[in-house]
């Protein structure tokens, strides 16, 4: 059995979605138990597989590649230019130098390539994903030809 909280504390907040029920104790009796059903997430579930700076956000490999002079920070280095479903899609960025996006036709910022191409789409009319790194051009080539790959 669980002891009622007291209306003036707050109920601890649950980090998972509200689909999981979480094994909750109260403090007071060992081993007391409940389902717990937390209201819709306004905020996206990181995975903490990548890389973090030193504040603890997502690391971008953008970034990464700027800092380790892999690709230079500069105006209109950035093009998507691809045909998906029928219609030409086609558009110019910048690189800045903490390793963000900035789409020239409407200053959008995007953290990684695949999120401005799927913009990109978007803006012409076509819905889909696709993936920015073969999507996205640097300087005239291929953006995942700049990745590292194992050897």
């Amino acid at each position: 059995a669980r002891t009622a909280t007291p209306a003036s504390e707050p109920p601890a907040a649950n980090p998972l979605s509200a689909q999981h029920a979480v094994p909750e104790t109260d403090g007071h009796e060992t081993g007391a138990t409940s389902a717990v059903q937390a209201g819709p997430s306004t905020t996206k579930e990181q995975k903490p597989s990548k890389p973090s700076d030193s504040k603890g956000a997502k690391r971008n490999e953008l970034q990464t590649m700027v800092d380790n002079g892999v690709l230079a920070p500069g105006e209109k280095v950035l093009e998507v230019n691809f045909k998906a479903r029928g219609r030409h899609i086609y558009s110019v960025g910048h690189l800045t130098s903490d390793g963000k996006i900035i789409n020239v036709n409407d200053n959008g910022e995007f953290d990684a390539p695949s999120g401005w191409a799927i913009h990109c789409m978007k803006v012409h009319g076509v819905e889909g994903k696709t993936n920015g790194w073969t999507a996205v051009r640097y300087k005239g080539r291929v953006l995942d030809s700049f990745r590292r790959k194992p050897q």
